[in-house]
């Protein structure tokens, strides 16, 4: 049986990197962190940019919590 919220957010997920792709003009990847393995994640925050955070305080726990696990 398909996983239809799972269908949902990889289409989402791909129609912000094709819509930032073409405003940006050059490759973009867009990644769900609370869905990615550790070392992903890590890079990440190492190195990415932050497009989007729905709630702050939300944000900062999850980093806090990825950068202790790794």
């Amino acid at each position: 049986m398909p996983n239809h919220r799972l269908t949902r957010w990889r289409g989402w997920v791909s129609d912000v990197a094709v819509a930032l792709q073409q405003r940006l003009h050059r490759s973009v990847d867009c990644v769900v962190l609370n869905r990615a393995p550790v070392d992903l994640i890590h890079r990440v925050l190492r190195d990415g940019i932050l497009v989007y955070e729905q709630d702050r305080s939300r944000r900062i726990r999850f980093e806090v919590q990825a950068r202790n696990a790794y």
